[in-house]
């Protein structure tokens, strides 16, 4: 999908069924993949594996707030901004 459709923002977790979040940031990149990501994790583990990747990390437990500034911060549009 990531061949036809480029999102500005890509946001995963750090484990999922079919591969870890560390896995699919490396397999976005090998496509090229643009966007911004933001990677939300518990374990650290995969918080590891976020850090070399250079990836945006935000850890859970994480409020509202700080997910919307994240965004705001990596995909600014100022007429655009989310808001709460």
């Amino acid at each position: 999908m990531i061949e036809t459709v480029t999102p500005d923002l890509l946001i995963t977790d750090g484990h999922m069924s079919e591969m870890t979040g560390p896995e699919l940031v490396v397999e976005l990149q090998g496509k090229n993949f643009t966007g911004q990501i933001i990677a939300v994790t518990g374990d650290g583990t995969s918080e590891n594996g976020f850090n070399e990747l250079g990836v945006n990390l935000l850890l859970k437990p994480y409020r509202l707030r700080q997910l919307v500034e994240l965004i705001n911060q990596l995909c600014p549009a100022p007429s655009e901004q989310i808001t709460q």
